[in-house]
């Protein structure tokens, strides 16, 4: 529940003695814990598929402020907390768009790569990662290997968990390091490229049915007017502008300017930050 709302039914999900803190919906906790035991058999899976299916994680986060005056910590759920997806998550969705997502099930963890300049900063660079090549690396995050001493830059970026110490919950900031790992990373411009050749390769260079799909895999919602129209005069604009590049750079303007338009939605709060 924690995971998927922010705060636990316990809020100090570490501490469920006399000191911690009351559940905030104890009938609810009680059913869980009973339906977890009898019916799902102690499946987490089914759990997951059950807060996740219901009413109560299916709401949008549109503000109300009659609610709001009531409840403004939204401790009864009368919408869904605003957050922005975790970091597994982010990697994952980038993954999928771009049609780079590998959904092979269950083996060892996967050594992704990093940066050299991390391992380079690693005491002992020969045993200290030996990262993966090919499909494997598009695994899953949660195949991912982590190893405490050498964390992946961009899951430290954003939040991912201390692996020196034990802990209850992430932290939940929104700092200038991750607004670059998004826009500037070698993933994020390797899978916006991915999913540029993806929209060519379905559409040829039509841009409008290109951005229609765009909005469709990342945002799960087609273009509105003057959504389209702008990124329309984007693509146009972008690719006049990168033309005098053109004889150095062997891909054309066109598709660089889609690219960088991949790159635009994979930035967007909407991609980010479900509702």
């Amino acid at each position: 529940w924690q995971q998927h709302f922010g705060v636990g039914l316990v809020a100090t999900s570490s501490d469920f003695g006399q000191m911690g803190a009351r559940p905030t919906h104890p009938e609810l906790l009680d059913w869980l814990a009973h339906w977890f035991v009898n019916d799902a058999k102690w499946s987490l899976k089914e759990l997951h598929r059950l807060i996740l299916l219901s009413e109560t994680y299916r709401q949008d986060s549109s503000y109300m402020e009659a609610a709001a005056l009531v409840d403004p910590e939204n401790k009864l759920l009368w919408r869904f907390p605003y957050k922005r997806l975790d970091v597994e998550s982010i990697r994952d969705s980038m993954l999928s768009v771009s049609g780079n997502l590998n959904k092979g099930m269950q083996g060892p963890g996967v050594f992704l790569p990093v940066p050299d300049a991390v391992i380079e900063a690693h005491t002992d660079k020969q045993a200290a990662w030996k990262a993966e090549s090919g499909s494997s690396i598009n695994r899953r995050t949660i195949y991912a290997f982590v190893k405490r001493t050498l964390t992946l830059p961009l899951l430290e970026t954003f939040d991912f968990c201390d692996t020196t110490q034990s802990s209850e919950k992430r932290s939940n900031t929104n700092v200038a390091p991750q607004a670059l790992t998004l826009f500037n990373s070698e993933f994020v411009n390797h899978q916006a490229e991915q999913l540029a050749f993806r929209l060519e390769g379905e559409f040829k260079s039509d841009s409008g049915l290109q951005i229609e799909m765009v909005f469709r895999l990342c945002l799960a919602r087609p273009p509105v007017e003057s959504e389209k129209a702008a990124m329309l005069l984007f693509l146009q604009k972008e690719a006049k502008n990168l033309q005098c590049d053109s004889a150095k750079v062997p891909s054309s303007a066109e598709h660089r300017a889609l690219v960088q338009a991949c790159r635009v939605m994979l930035n967007l709060n909407e991609f980010l930050y479900p509702n």
